[in-house]
């Protein structure tokens, strides 16, 4: 598994992180981008993948239609949760033109400590809806989807950025119409406190398709994910989605080098 994470400041790219041995690199992987610029008064998430490699977008918890409590133009912080805690948003997918194949997730973030870790992951939580208070899920009983080594360390960023968490490979899942997912950030067993900031909804929102969460101290160990109600009503974390109909090209790209490899071993060998 390769990770790699990349810092897009306007038109100028800094790249950081360590590539793993030959072996590893034909294993899938995950990329971390962030973008440094503002939110601003947009309400909706870029079209396309901040790489602009992964995917178009074909769902967001942003509902332009809520006033500003549903914009980004609207949004307010919040603090996120302490060592061992996962936290995210559960949504039902009802498919996309643009293909089943989750190719990257966007979330915008207020701020986090570079120094802890963070490991994404997605739960298939079958075919109902989750999307209130009365409609916990138990974490425990639903396997994580992504690469349980794509831990990473949040870049630096300024208040009000995205951070859109590429896939590939295994990590590339195709979602199924009718379920519902439940996607999210596990803090590090190490981070001690809330040291995790996110933008949220400032208004009720109601969304029928899915709701925030957090798990208990267990993580996705935890038998119970509760509903988040800042202030006693519903206001969705902002995420978005960007799926493809084909695999990456990236993913392409390791296949292809794969099937280079074998060639070499057997010349290799006949020799």
């Amino acid at each position: 598994m390769k990770i790699t994470m990349k810092q897009y400041n306007k038109s100028i790219g800094v790249m950081c992180g360590v590539v793993a041995g030959v072996s590893v690199a034909f294993s899938s992987h995950a990329s971390i981008f962030t973008t440094t610029s503002t939110v601003g008064a947009a309400t909706d998430f870029p079209a396309a993948s901040i790489s602009a490699a992964n995917g178009s977008l074909s769902f967001e918890t942003i509902n332009p239609g809520a006033g500003t409590g549903g914009t980004i133009a609207g949004a307010q912080a919040q603090g996120g949760y302490g060592g061992a805690v996962g936290w995210g948003e559960t949504f039902n997918w009802a498919g996309s033109a643009n293909g089943n194949v989750l190719s990257a997730f966007s979330m915008i973030l207020n701020g986090a400590n570079i120094a802890d870790t963070y490991q994404p992951f997605l739960l298939d939580l079958g075919t109902g809806i989750f999307n209130g208070y009365g409609t916990p899920f138990n974490p425990s009983l639903h396997p994580n989807l992504l690469s349980t080594v794509t831990a990473f360390n949040m870049p630096s960023f300024n208040s009000r950025s995205f951070l859109e968490m590429d896939l590939d490979g295994s990590d590339a899942v195709t979602l199924t119409v009718g379920h519902s997912y439940a996607f999210g950030l596990l803090n590090g067993a190490s981070n001690l406190a809330s040291d995790i900031n996110f933008l949220r909804a400032g208004g009720v929102v109601t969304d029928p398709d899915g709701m925030p969460f957090y798990t208990g101290p267990a993580g996705l160990s935890d038998a119970s994910a509760s509903c988040s109600g800042w202030g006693g009503s519903a206001r969705n974390i902002f995420v978005g989605l960007y799926t493809t109909s084909v695999p990456e090209p990236s993913s392409l790209a390791l296949v292809g080098a794969g099937i280079m490899l074998l060639g070499m071993v057997r010349r290799f060998k006949a020799k």
